[in-house]
């Protein structure tokens, strides 16, 4: 659907600027825009129903702060993709509505943990995004200092009495971790084979 809209909208575009030479350009940028959004929008339409629309979106942006850098699995498709991000978001939602995580320190204890895991394998590339050795210098150094500064807001947080906040900031570097650890392992299984 959203590869339909944006090929739509880059059609549109060429005509009106009367430029077909970069339809393909312009249907990746309206696809990534299009798709950030649709990714936003159940972010925040989650939050809301769960009654947990600030710790959703502090989730969602604590994720994406890490993904980008360290790296990780990443689904073939964008549908899969969707889906995908859908289940980690309600499940992390469901997990901080049911559970009483609020005084506890499990969630602190695995951003602990997610840290160190960020700070060995970031980062992590993928068969779709591969990087020069310049970029993963880069990104390793981003990522590590995105995690560290993550990883200081959690213990803030908690100091503060803002402990969904930082349970959210938590969630957001346990799941980057696992993303990232998800596809070092696929890797290596897939080296032995």
């Amino acid at each position: 659907m959203i590869d339909k809209l944006s090929a739509k909208a880059a059609g549109a575009l060429c005509s009106a600027i009367d430029n077909d030479e970069k339809y393909d350009l312009y249907k990746y940028a309206f696809f990534i825009v299009l798709s950030s959004a649709l990714h936003i929008v159940v972010v925040i339409i989650l939050g809301i129903c769960f009654g947990l629309l600030a710790e959703s979106i502090i989730f969602y942006l604590s994720f994406i702060l890490i993904r980008k850098f360290a790296g990780g699995y990443h689904a073939k498709t964008s549908a899969v993709c969707f889906w995908i991000s859908f289940l980690i978001n309600g499940t992390v939602l469901i997990i901080m509505k049911l559970l009483n995580f609020f005084n506890s320190p499990v969630i602190t204890i695995s951003a602990i943990i997610s840290f160190f895991i960020i700070l060995i394998i970031s980062p992590v590339e993928n068969d779709n995004k591969p990087l020069s050795s310049n970029e993963k210098k880069v990104y390793r150094t981003v990522s590590i200092i995105i995690s560290a500064i993550l990883l200081m807001s959690v213990f803030l947080l908690r100091i503060f009495g803002l402990y969904s906040f930082g349970n959210s900031v938590g969630f957001g570097m346990f799941t980057s971790a696992a993303v990232a650890a998800a596809e070092k392992i696929r890797k290596m299984l897939h080296k032995k084979i």
